[in-house]
């Protein structure tokens, strides 16, 4: 009797044993092939996104060797040239789709633009502040994104210097729409985000993200981004999550409710030459569930 119950005791205990191991060998592989999707997904944001960037990239260095941007800058009064140079630079940005294109003298003031008969025309602004130009005048070909003091709307933005006679008298600027981009990111799972240096968000396919940082900055920090006007004066709000954003993989939590409704599987891929990251975030939950 006492061996029929021991044998019992220990098939039970095989028994359920299986079952712990079996379903946890079920969900590890089940998140498994959630984490493999979410790289995934990731590999091909990242390759949209290098695409569309690197189709503006060269644009500035090919607009600051024609002779209607030279023709400006050499007689920046002569408002005939200058009437040329304008409908030139508004064709350009019409072919290629972008947000502008504009020529800045030496002194950061902008003397020529596509959008010259706008409203809200750059003509006459002062850029000295931005690094697009700041980084370009001596010689450095600069990327950066923002959010523009005249329109007031997001932007990524590619400038070059402009070369006379063996001297830089100027910088050719191209600004491409960041909307456009995000229209191709919508998913009813995931959220798509690029996020700068301080891991502030940009470009999301969750609009109500914008300007807001992954985890808590410091004050000091937030008043770095502010003084730098990169995104005027909109206010760094946190999303309330923390986490290891430094690995390729990690997880965010939310710091006061953290469960598997409110936290997030995160997978990261930085792309050093647009100077940003991207992320694709998913619910944790998610990842428990079978596809």
């Amino acid at each position: 009797m006492f061996t029929f119950r021991r044998t019992k005791f220990l098939l039970l205990t095989l028994y359920f044993l299986t079952i712990f191991l079996g379903a946890n060998w079920m969900w590890a592989t089940i998140e498994g092939d959630h984490r493999a999707m979410h790289r995934q997904h990731l590999d091909r944001f990242a390759e949209f996104i290098s695409s569309k960037l690197d189709k503006y990239a060269h644009l500035p260095q090919l607009l600051a060797k024609s002779s209607e941007v030279l023709a400006a800058l050499k007689a920046p009064n002569n408002t005939a040239q200058l009437d040329v140079t304008n409908r030139f630079l508004e064709r350009v940005n019409d072919t290629i789709k972008g947000a502008g294109v504009y020529i800045l003298n030496k002194n950061g003031n902008t003397i020529a633009s596509s959008n010259w008969n706008l409203s809200h025309s750059f003509i006459g602004h002062n850029y000295t502040w931005r690094p697009y130009f700041s980084e370009a005048i001596l010689g450095q070909p600069s990327q950066y994104f923002a959010l523009g003091s005249s329109s007031k709307r997001r932007g990524y933005y590619f400038s070059h210097p402009i070369y006379f006679a063996g001297d830089i008298v100027g910088v050719i600027v191209v600004k491409m729409h960041l909307s456009a981009i995000e229209e191709s990111w919508k998913d009813k799972v995931n959220t798509f985000v690029a996020t700068d240096k301080h891991n502030v968000i940009f470009m999301s396919s969750n609009e109500k993200w914008l300007f807001k940082s992954l985890i808590t900055l410091s004050a000091s920090k937030r008043q770095n981004i502010l003084n730098s006007r990169q995104y005027l004066d909109s206010p760094i709000r946190s999303l309330d999550l923390s986490g290891d954003l430094s690995v390729n993989e990690s997880e965010l939590k939310k710091i006061k409710q953290p469960n598997l409704n409110n936290d997030y599987i995160v997978s990261s891929q930085v792309l050093d030459k647009h100077q940003l990251t991207l992320r694709v975030l998913t619910k944790k939950y998610i990842f428990s569930s079978p596809r």
